[in-house]
């Protein structure tokens, strides 16, 4: 019988915003709005923040008991290993990936990719789906759902840096060793960017919480994009960040 656990991950260490998942969004802060959105999933099975065992963290780990949702406090930079101990200790037999720093994942699309997953897995082709490999979603709303089998793998032979802070590069970058499926958009809205790594992003966000908030809090992607077409000079706020590789 399976079991999804989605694992967020989350610190206040992050480089180009430092302390980010706590700032707030309509009074609240954006692991919590992340959280809450995870939450609306129907195919997730358990929540489990994953934090680091830094002091200055303990905020993380409040904001999760206040959520109602688990949490794991491991290593601040093998970010890999915080996934595969928290995984383990949860018993997951899948575990869906969601970055801290989201807080407009939308639960239709999380769903969706569970769904493709498990579709496409009948006879257990799959070992990796993201909706990301061929980008087409607006980014900020990245789902990976992969199995335990895979996570072992990647956490006993990952050796980079970058495959043991990003946690799944080890899987998606060697096909030769996982079987991995690409869900894609079916429209090209790649050229949106909903994720919160700089001081511009949250002034978009906030922009885009504060118009639709009191109308409906789950508010999902295809709303976003009404609103954005409808005020395109919000698109100017955030147009020149540079992704991080």
């Amino acid at each position: 019988m399976s079991n999804v656990v989605c694992i967020v991950q989350a610190r206040m260490g992050s480089t180009r915003l430092t302390g980010k998942v706590m700032l707030k969004l309509c009074n609240y802060t954006v692991l919590y709005h992340v959280l809450n959105r995870i939450k609306q999933s129907r195919k997730i099975d358990k929540i489990i923040v994953a934090t680091t065992q830094n002091e200055k963290d303990r905020v993380i780990v409040d904001e999760a008991v206040l959520s109602g949702v688990e949490y794991y406090r491991g290593c601040e930079d093998d970010v890999l290993d915080r996934y595969y101990q928290a995984a383990y200790n949860s018993n997951a037999t899948e575990i869906v990936r969601i970055t801290s720093d989201c807080p407009l994942i939308d639960p239709n699309i999380i769903d969706h990719t569970i769904n493709m997953y498990f579709k496409e897995n009948k006879n257990k082709k799959y070992d990796y789906a993201c909706n990301f490999i061929s980008r087409r979603y607006p980014r900020g709303l990245d789902v990976e759902i992969f199995s335990k089998e895979a996570l072992s793998k990647a956490h006993k032979n990952a050796k980079q840096k970058h495959e043991r802070e990003h946690v799944t590069p080890y899987i998606y970058k060697n096909p030769e060793l996982f079987t991995l499926l690409s869900i894609e958009n079916v429209l090209d809205e790649s050229k949106y960017r909903w994720t919160l790594d700089v001081e511009e992003d949250y002034q978009l966000l906030n922009k885009i919480y504060e118009y639709f908030w009191k109308k409906n809090i789950f508010f999902g992607k295809d709303e976003i994009i009404n609103y954005l077409k409808n005020n395109v000079d919000l698109l100017d706020i955030n147009s020149k960040i540079k992704h991080k590789k």
